[in-house]
């Protein structure tokens, strides 16, 4: 009867184990699963987090040559404006000069002043035509300008989109891994208080070893604690079947 008790024991005692055994690799491989499924996922943010920070420094760079272009354009608009503003001036000092003339010259013979009219009107057609074209050339500037300043605001409203997105992906992530840590936290704290006798122990880390040296170890002791309970729970009844 001592014996066939004793085998009951082991073997309810080894049931016991297994369980536990079997519930903890189960826990143990259950979180495994959602650590490289949310790793995965990680990985996929981080790349999109790469790619969004290539694409703004892609946008940087544009911006800033937008920015040198409509400074030149503003540049050459100063310039064409001193230009402009020049040859008004000496057109005006030319018809000035011209109308003087003409009042001056009017003892002239009839053929001398038709001559000097008719080279008059030539110069002031030729002035006439340099200043349309520079006032072409400054409505052309002008657009460049606009264009230039369109870009401008078109680049700057990317620039804050993407920094948007990209503020978003990394709030995204840092979520991600604050509910991982959580998560290992519990099932840490979980495999730690679950032993074969119900006794609390503390945490055991699940990411130290895949062959779980520490695991074993405690499994080994808890048997160890739990076979010495049993003996001492046994010998009252041994000595009585002596008697």
């Amino acid at each position: 009867m001592k014996n066939a008790h004793k085998e009951e024991l082991e073997k309810t005692q080894r049931s016991q184990i297994s369980g536990l055994n079997s519930d903890i690799d189960e826990l143990r491989l259950q979180y495994e699963e959602e650590l490289q499924s949310i790793q995965r996922e990680l990985e996929v943010l981080s790349e999109q987090y790469s790619q969004k920070c290539l694409e703004n420094a892609h946008l940087a760079q544009a911006l800033e040559a937008e920015r040198q272009a409509l400074r030149q354009c503003q540049r050459e608009n100063q310039e064409l404006n001193a230009h402009n503003q020049e040859l008004n001036n000496r057109l005006t000092v030319e018809i000035t000069r011209m109308r003087s003339c003409f009042s001056g010259e009017t003892a002239h013979s009839s053929l001398s002043q038709g001559k000097d009219v008719y080279e008059l009107e030539v110069l002031l057609r030729i002035k006439e035509s340099e200043i349309q074209y520079l006032k072409q050339e400054i409505h052309s500037l002008k657009d460049e300008l606009q264009s230039a300043l369109r870009d401008k605001k078109y680049a700057t409203d990317k620039y804050k989109d993407i920094y948007t997105e990209l503020s978003i992906v990394k709030a995204k992530a840092d979520c991600d891994i604050s509910k991982l840590k959580e998560k290992l936290l519990i099932a840490t704290e979980a495999l730690g208080e679950r032993t074969v006798d119900g006794t609390v122990t503390s945490g055991y880390d699940i990411m130290k070893s895949k062959s779980n040296p520490d695991f074993m170890k405690k499994e080994q002791s808890a048997s160890s604690r739990h076979s010495r309970g049993l003996r001492s729970k046994v010998s009252p009844k041994r000595s009585t079947w002596d008697l």
